[in-house]
């Protein structure tokens, strides 16, 4: 940056916290003359002090800087120092604009995408396979609008650019009210979104976003085609921007903002870089307009106002972003629930699955010492726990540590010395910690997700025996059978069933608000009323008066009776409980499964047939890519049992691999050979794959994490070198091949995500979808070697 660009940096900076601190100075002043009574004024005065002491410094750094202006004011000579500090502007016009519009383009279309993202998973119960189509939708649409711009003949100037970018940086602020206004317009609450519904409504909205963000790149391509490789410039500076832009909003924005805020902080930083570019006031109108806006939504608290209509007839106690989700409190009739990304985690007064987790499992023991409790403590099980005074300790292990903060707020952790809270996820606390158990509860939702189908393997239960003491109880809990399961539930159950029994000599299923699932080398007995007799601990449900043990042991031995055909074991490798979900939720629509594989299976060969050999190839590039993502993400899961810390690392990591290879293809003169090697080399990268997650001589080490790092960055690397490779051999004008390339690119990926996610990863495992994977590129090959022509982009 130019010693110009930082002069004006600082200005601004000074002037954002002079006038912070002077309007929080007059709102203090007017609140201690009129004695108001403001609820806020704690929070004022700490803005006002805080902006006051950056202002400080700030101005220290300007007065330095500027010594010599102030200084030549003594001796006269002000009118010559003035115009040094306004010498350089030359320096913003020509090149250096265009490099920093594709940098704030890539940045902010990667924070919108992550920050709705969150939000629609939020608004829509956070149901993964919606996330995972919501993703593919966005990038079709963004893939659409890059091939809309291919077909455009005009070249645009920079300032249509521009005004494309700021539009689209304020659609998502008018979109997030929108998103939890008609969410329950349109789909009353407590009814089931149709997953067609949900498609047509996601492609609505994202629509006008995506579009302009696809629309971006490839004007931002036609504005510099005079430019030799002017192409690979806007690649590779999108993809910076884009790897900065990942990174900031997952852990930064994501961790201190509201999304809401977050997307007017983006906007904010958007007018004020505009400013700098290109000295115009409007910007500054601009930049004043959200810094009141983002200023408001402290004071009036905008968050909770928007979730509001979200959670209708509640009223919203608390919302906040945490780095694992959205966590919302409400209050009905003086009942608290908890809500993490729009599913309802528990509420209070309600005690019946507490007890029936904790109880079921401690009547079986006589005198257990140490319990393991994963989750579910702010409900209400830490207090059930210690009405056993032979307690020696409870570890209580929860992910997310605002919901701890938060839950005791209304529900505080027992002031006793016996519990332990420990925030880790459990699979990384249960390799580094020594400690041995008699109990362990594992008060998890059900293994609907790849992350909570970690918690539910084979692998799993196998370091968790290795933790139990002679004799120790495990206890899991599914979604209640009721009088009837569904092929899924079945499976489902099956799989719990089996998967406990490769670690345990006895499993046992006691139905009752939840399916509860005990395991245990010794004896289990399912007549709970009558173990409670034997030790009356004072429940309000789980008693003898109450439990009725000839209808648990019905229901159980109706669940077994469904469940004893069935082989199937959940393992690491294939999550086959989170395919079972997919089915199960499509089910409740009448929507049959031979359906989804014929739609998958068309939804991923369908384009090769219309693409020609080097279109086609990149869309196969893209297709690996994202392969590759989810695989090293769900491996690295299955290594080290935790992923949250390392995945703003892995998208940053990946974008820069496509800097890397969009730099190498220029360097070189690229003949249809190198497109052929990089799609061999691709190939023996999934071929390879398998063996290292399998094989992996170093265990959860440095070097192993390392060896991690190193395989996000190949694949990225080789589809950068692709789409240079690909738009460089290219017949047509590089103006068409560019965008054209860009959009099966994304394409591509769109597919890869929702093929791999939903159908091949939990049906196949990681060693079947890498097969997959190498097929689908040794394809390509071959089509290319054929010399098969399709329909041109």
């Amino acid at each position: 940056m130019s010693k110009l660009f930082h002069r004006r940096l600082w200005n601004v900076l000074l002037l954002i916290t002079f006038l912070v601190t002077a309007i929080l100075g007059l709102l203090l002043t007017i609140q201690i003359n009129y004695k108001l009574e403001w609820s806020i004024i704690k929070t004022i005065l700490k803005f006002h002090v805080d902006f006051g002491i950056g202002m400080c410094f700030i101005a220290v750094f300007h007065l330095t800087w500027h010594w010599n202006f102030y200084t030549s004011i003594l001796r006269s000579n002000s009118r010559k120092s003035k115009p040094s500090i306004d010498s350089q502007d030359e320096e913003y016009s020509g090149k250096p604009v265009s490099n920093y519009l594709i940098l704030l383009s890539g940045f902010l279309s990667m924070v919108i995408q992550v920050l709705l993202m969150r939000e629609i998973t939020t608004v829509f119960q956070g149901n993964e396979i919606l996330m995972v189509w919501t993703l593919g939708i966005w990038m079709l649409l963004n893939g659409a609008g890059v091939w809309l711009g291919s077909k455009m003949k005009i070249v645009p100037a920079k300032e249509t650019i521009t005004k494309i970018i700021i539009v689209f940086s304020l659609l998502p602020l008018l979109l997030i009210p929108l998103l939890n206004i008609f969410r329950n317009i349109i789909f009353p609450p407590g009814v089931l979104v149709h997953p067609f519904s949900f498609l047509l409504l996601v492609v609505i909205l994202l629509l006008p976003i995506c579009v302009l963000t696809g629309l971006t790149f490839a004007l931002l391509v036609r504005n510099v085609h005079k430019t030799k490789d002017g192409f690979i410039r806007v690649y590779a500076l999108e993809a910076l921007g884009c790897m900065a832009g990942g990174v900031i909003s997952s852990f930064v924005l994501l961790n201190w903002l509201s999304i809401t805020q977050s997307l007017l902080l983006s906007s904010l930083m958007l007018q004020i870089s505009l400013y700098f570019l290109n000295r115009k006031k409007v910007f500054v109108l601009g930049s004043t307009f959200l810094f009141v806006l983002l200023l408001s939504t402290y004071f009036f608290h905008t968050n909770q106002l928007i979730k509001s209509r979200l959670f209708v007839n509640q009223e919203i106690i608390e919302t906040k972003e945490t780095y694992y989700g959205n966590v919302t409190v409400t209050q009905k009739a003086g009942q608290y629930n908890f809500f993490e990304n729009g599913n309802l985690l528990f509420s209070s007064q309600n005690t019946i699955i507490s007890e029936e987790f904790v109880h079921f499992a401690i009547l079986q023991r006589k005198n257990p010492g140490q319990v393991l409790l994963v989750s579910g403590g702010v409900s209400g099980m830490l207090e059930e726990l210690i009405k056993y005074p032979n307690l020696q300790s409870v570890e209580y292990v929860e992910l997310n540590p605002e919901l701890v903060r938060m839950g005791e707020k209304y529900f505080p952790v027992p002031e006793d010395e016996r519990i332990h809270v420990i925030f880790d996820d459990i699979r990384k606390y249960l390799r580094t910690s020594n400690h041995t158990f008699d109990i362990a509860i594992i008060a998890l939702p059900d293994p609907a997700s790849l992350q909570i189908n970690r918690i539910f393997t084979k692998e799993f239960m196998g370091i968790l025996r290795k933790r139990m003491n002679p004799g120790g109880l495990v206890i899991y809990g599914l979604s209640s059978s009721g009088n009837y399961m569904s092929d899924s539930q079945i499976n489902t159950s099956a799989l719990m069933y089996n998967t406990l029994h490769t670690s345990f000599q006895n499993v046992l299923i006691i139905p009752g608000e939840r399916d509860y699932y005990l395991a245990s080398d010794s004896t289990l007995n399912p007549a709970i009323g009558e173990l409670w007799t034997k030790n009356p601990i004072n429940n309000l449900y789980v008693n003898a008066y109450y439990i009725d043990d000839f209808g648990i042991r019905e229901r159980g031995d109706y669940i077994m009776n469904e469940i004893s055909q069935i082989p199937l074991v959940n393992t690491d490798n294939k999550p086959l409980p989170v395919f079972y979900n997919v089915l199960k939720y499509l089910s409740q629509f009448d929507f049959p499964k031979e359906i989804l594989w014929i739609a998958l299976m068309i939804l991923l060969l369908i384009p090769l047939s219309l693409m020609q050999s080097l279109t086609s190839g990149v869309y196969l590039a893209g297709f690996s890519g994202a392969a590759a993502e989810i695989l090293l993400v769900f491996a690295f899961q299955i290594v080290y049992g935790y992923v949250y810390s390392v995945i703003g690392l892995i998208i940053a990591l990946f974008m820069g691999g496509l800097v890397l290879g969009s730099i190498l293809a220029k360097r070189i003169k690229i003949q249809i050979r190198h497109f052929r090697l990089a799609q061999s080399i691709m190939i023996i990268y999934f071929l390879i794959f398998p063996v290292l997650i399998y094989f992996n001589p170093v265990g959860a080490s440095f070097t192993a994490l390392l060896l991690f790092l190193i395989m996000i960055v190949i694949p990225s690397v080789i589809i950068g070198f692709m789409y240079v490779a690909a738009t460089k051999l290219s017949p047509t004008h590089i103006d068409h091949a560019a965008p054209a390339m860009y959009a099966a690119d994304l394409l591509g990926a769109a597919v890869g995500i929702i093929v791999i996610s939903a159908l091949i990863l939990p049906v196949l495992g990681i060693k079947g979808s890498c097969f997959i994977i190498a097929g689908m590129n040794g394809l390509g090959i071959l089509l290319g070697l054929l010399g098969f022509k399709g329909i041109s982009l």
